[in-house]
């Protein structure tokens, strides 16, 4: 295959190495999906087995989705039904990455308040055992702590890592002349590239929650509101603790979530391509009848009442697989390139042969296999470049959300979205200096003692680390 990638991007022999090449990827990506279809599906089976399922529209994307493995999957030969078939495959794929960026804003939303009731712990908790430094060696510790490693990209995500953990101690105004500092870094980037970074900041910060947030449990959406409307300033201890039980609830809840539908997502994109490469598999590999009988006994089990009662071991089957999901990969991801490239440089040639629908899937497939389980697929993408008045657009429009939230929430939940705002902005210091005096005006103006000893812990547990 890597020769004949080689013969398209010299275009060379087109009429035959196209349709070579694009069946013979079908062919490869067909044979490592199905081994990887048979691995994650037993282990989603035996995730879903070994959990009471209490959410139903997790039930019914199940039953949705075996009905894909039943039709698309175990019956190659689908003939028409197979737009029937991608159709409710990418349904269903869609409905899971919906959850998951309602899952996504659930825990930057928790994010926020974890850093609240950290603030506020020693309040009601003895920190005795934290040592306590002078400001100046205060400053000094984190400053050999971001310094330790030279690495300029470890040095920046522990920079980052500093001002997110600093109290937060400047004035709105500070506040957004560095994030109109922040977002001027943009300018004549990709438009693009400052929506997606806006995003970020609004859904890091609470001002846009996604619509599926509260979908998946009336409970958290209770503890959000309680969280939401509690004056963290005239908490008692007993409210406190009773807070840190119901954030330690919804964090349970949300990783238990999250690590369902992303293995399901795997699942689904395992069967995507699957269903995409089917219809052009002449022959198959002898390790598919292994897949095949694990998939269908899995299917069986899904569905059976009692599934301890087939005797089938599909273990044994999984001995036939070994090394071949590696060989497969090693195949295709050489060639990776070689597919955008012929894609783009030879799309007239491609369509004038009729091969525009399995390049097409091709690219599909590419994505799916990429590890980027997530991949959207027909979003549209600005390209036009961000001129100074787009970005001042965009950063008043954001100010003036921020000016609102900060109307409606108390200083201590301020100050965490301040925080996580800050340290997501590009790095704002323009040397050594600056940064050691920002740690040590940052810890010498907080009067706060709870603050400040949570301050010192959080540090000192950084450096062990």
């Amino acid at each position: 295959m890597n020769f004949t990638a080689k013969e398209i991007i010299n275009g060379k022999n087109l009429e035959i190495n196209l349709p070579k090449f694009g069946t013979g990827l079908m062919s490869t990506f067909n044979s490592y999906s199905f081994i990887r279809l048979a691995m994650n599906y037993y282990t989603y089976y035996e995730m879903i087995s070994e959990s009471d399922i209490n959410d139903n529209i997790l039930k019914n994307l199940i039953v949705r989705f075996n009905d894909t493995i039943k039709n698309g999957v175990l019956s190659s030969d689908i003939g028409d039904e197979q737009t029937k078939v991608l159709s409710e495959v990418v349904a269903v794929r869609d409905e899971i990455i919906d959850i998951m960026k309602g899952l996504t804003s659930l825990a930057d939303i928790f994010n926020i308040y974890e850093y609240v009731l950290n603030r506020i712990e020693y309040n009601f908790k003895d920190g005795g055992h934290i040592l306590i430094e002078t400001d100046e060696n205060f400053a000094n510790y984190v400053m050999s702590y971001i310094l330790s490693d030279k690495d300029n990209v470890v040095m920046n995500t522990r920079i980052c890592e500093t001002v997110r953990e600093l109290p937060v101690r400047m004035t709105k105004s500070k506040f957004f002349e560095l994030l109109h500092t922040g977002l001027a870094v943009y300018k004549d980037s990709e438009k693009q590239s400052i929506d997606d970074f806006l995003f970020m900041l609004r859904t890091a910060s609470m001002l846009e929650i996604n619509d599926t947030a509260f979908k998946l449990s009336e409970d958290i959406e209770s503890i959000y509101r309680e969280f939401k409307h509690t004056d963290f300033s005239t908490v008692t201890e007993e409210k406190y603790r009773d807070l840190s039980a119901k954030l330690q609830l919804a964090t349970s809840f949300i990783q238990n979530m999250v690590n369902k539908y992303m293995m399901f997502a795997e699942v689904i994109n395992d069967a995507y391509v699957i269903v995409l490469s089917n219809p052009y598999i002449k022959e198959v590999p002898k390790e598919h009848n292994a897949c095949v009988t694990i998939i269908e006994t899995l299917y069986k089990r899904f569905l059976a009442e009692n599934p301890l009662e087939d005797d089938i071991e599909i273990e044994n089957y999984f001995f036939e697989l070994e090394g071949k999901q590696e060989e497969y990969y090693r195949n295709f991801s050489s060639v990776l390139n070689s597919l955008e490239i012929s894609a783009d440089t030879h799309k007239d040639t491609i369509n004038s042969l009729g091969l525009d629908t399995i390049y097409n899937s091709l690219n599909i497939i590419r994505q799916l296999v990429s590890g980027s389980i997530f991949v959207e697929f027909d979003v549209a993408v600005n390209t036009d470049i961000a001129d100074s008045e787009y970005i001042e657009d965009k950063f008043m429009s954001l100010k003036k959300e921020y000016e609102y939230f900060f109307k409606e929430n108390v200083k201590l939940v301020n100050r965490a979205v301040m925080a996580h705002v800050l340290s997501s902005l590009p790095i704002f210091f323009n040397n050594v200096d600056e940064i050691k005096s920002y740690i040590k005006q940052s810890i010498s103006q907080c009067s706060d003692s709870a603050e400040k000893l949570a301050c010192y812990e959080i540090f000192h547990s950084l450096m062990e680390e």
